[in-house]
């Protein structure tokens, strides 16, 4: 995290995802998201590349949480994370 600075993209969204899958999980939910749909590693992650990201990301959480909570966490990880 910058000194001062919020914290990084992939890190706001691990948070929201680890009381739903667990810390481990969350993050490599978050790294396997990043590598397989931006072709890079989770810290490079941008707040312009966040819809990508959660794109990436909603399938594996569907398959945890069902579609329509899937969708409120993405929704919500959209409208959160700065």
């Amino acid at each position: 995290m910058p000194p001062g600075g919020p914290p990084a993209v992939h890190q706001q969204v691990e948070a929201r995802l680890a009381p739903l899958l667990g810390k481990k999980t969350a993050e490599t939910a978050v790294r396997l998201s990043a590598k397989t749909w931006l072709s890079r590693e989770a810290d490079a992650v941008g707040l312009a590349e966040l819809p990508r990201l959660c794109q990436g990301l909603r399938p594996m959480l569907t398959t945890f949480l069902g579609a329509e909570a899937a969708g409120h966490v993405v929704e919500a990880i959209l409208r959160e994370v700065r």
